[in-house]
């Protein structure tokens, strides 16, 4: 069984979305690789961290146990990743990478000694599937989880949906997080607590039932992102200087905004 009162935060950053679960009342295992985000997490929530509302793992999710290179991100700190490829296509729109060694854990490992959560939020960079994947080792699931969609590639998400829906998820919400800050908090919650809270540029938002709109079918969600992903592919080229910037500035009249996008699926138990 998933543990009900428990939120694993898979790529916490800075603890912008631990904040919004430990206001609603939930326990929360915090998973984040950069030593910088650790130790500020640490000075943040200091209270959540001695009373044992807030594990923070200090640690990558990999395939294997022992240490990792991370690609750590001096310009944009949440693009910090310890898959090769992503580094590299960080490097070509402009960011400076420095390589580090960091300690690594297995998502086998995790759900193993923390136990399955109720809500299960996964942003690290590239890595997402990984997560996903350990979850084929347990007999539970969690109700609900969010992972971020690679919309540049269709691949890479046509094979996030197919973990998906071979772990038992079969309705999903597009969120577009680089519109985070429009999000409110219901004043009535489906999920803990309810709560005043300000979204931070970065953050996951909310999630669950508490997200506006229909669930989709995976074939609606899909030819969501088919769209998405044609934008994201031109606004790459933009970035890397293949076209224009009056192109750029031409697609932003028509409202595009760069930024990324999360899939939040519910499972077939928790209707």
């Amino acid at each position: 069984m998933h543990r009900e009162n428990l939120i694993f935060d898979v790529g916490a950053h800075r603890g912008q979305d631990a904040e919004y679960y430990l206001k609603k009342g939930y326990r929360v295992v915090a998973v984040e690789a950069e030593p910088v985000h650790v130790a500020f997490m640490q000075t943040r929530f200091p209270e959540a961290v001695a009373d044992g509302r807030l594990t923070i793992v200090g640690r990558a999710i990999a395939a294997h146990h022992g240490e990792v290179t991370f690609y750590r991100n001096k310009t944009v700190s949440v693009y910090g990743t310890v898959e090769p490829e992503w580094a590299k296509r960080n490097i070509e729109v402009g960011t400076q990478v420095e390589e580090i060694t960091v300690d690594s854990i297995t998502a086998q490992e995790l759900f193993s000694q923390y136990g399955i959560p109720f809500y299960l939020k996964v942003d690290i960079e590239g890595s997402d599937l990984l997560v996903l994947e350990a979850l084929k080792g347990f007999l539970a699931r969690p109700p609900y989880l969010s992972i971020e969609s690679d919309s540049p590639c269709l691949d890479n998400i046509l094979r996030q949906f197919s973990t998906m829906k071979d772990l038992g998820y079969e309705e999903f919400k597009i969120v577009p997080q680089h519109l985070i800050q429009d999000q409110r908090s219901p004043m009535v919650s489906a999920h803990g607590n309810s709560c005043i809270h300000k979204f931070e540029p970065g953050s996951s938002g909310l999630f669950g039932e508490d997200i506006e709109g229909p669930w989709l079918s995976a074939s609606e969600a899909i030819a969501n992102y088919k769209g998405i992903v044609i934008l994201e592919q031109v606004v790459l080229a933009l970035r890397k200087g293949i076209l224009s910037g009056s192109c750029e500035e031409f697609m932003r009249a028509f409202g595009h905004r760069q930024g990324w996008h999360d899939t939040h699926t519910r499972h077939s138990s928790a209707r």
